[in-house]
């Protein structure tokens, strides 16, 4: 198991007096708490593909997908999958990992802060939820990504609602 002081990024940062008692109270108010014991229970040395696994299984998630068969997916050249996910998240994880079987060049756009895991960093293409002006540098960056991941025959798979749209 890591240690607790571990770098986490579910962790607040600590670098103010207010933030050394408040992180705290914020991390288990939002669930953070939970998610940084979870993080300290992966597997060493994971790739992509099982820290997604370890976080189904982490939470308890099963899932049975049913319907048209994922065989059905091209498994090269580019390809544009549009979808939602009303529950906040977890169908990403399971979307990915099941996308990841058959498109091992997959790409996410998803949160800009979902890009601090490390284990999902190269999964993502981040996209910056806030109007600022480094946000819609962040965004264009990210439009131009994901247009030469598909241009270089990727797959991209986009959420287009809430937030990041």
């Amino acid at each position: 198991m890591k240690t607790t002081s571990e770098f986490s990024p579910f962790r607040l940062p600590r670098t103010t007096t207010a933030m050394k008692w408040l992180a705290p109270i914020l991390e288990s108010i939002t669930g953070l708490k939970r998610l940084h014991q979870h993080y300290l229970h992966r597997p060493d040395n994971t790739d992509t593909y099982a820290f997604l696994t370890h976080t189904l299984n982490s939470l308890g998630i099963r899932f049975h997908a049913t319907g048209e068969p994922l065989e059905d997916i091209p498994k090269t050249g580019p390809l544009l999958i549009v979808a939602n996910h009303p529950l906040g998240g977890v169908e990403g994880v399971i979307l990915a990992k099941m996308l990841m079987q058959y498109r091992p060049d997959i790409q996410v756009m998803a949160n800009l802060f979902l890009k601090r895991i490390p284990e999902l960093n190269n999964l993502f293409i981040g996209v910056d939820v806030f109007e600022t002006k480094e946000a819609r540098r962040t965004n264009m960056k990210a439009i131009k990504d994901a247009g030469q991941h598909l241009s270089s025959g990727g797959a991209l798979l986009v959420f287009p609602a809430g937030e990041v749209s």
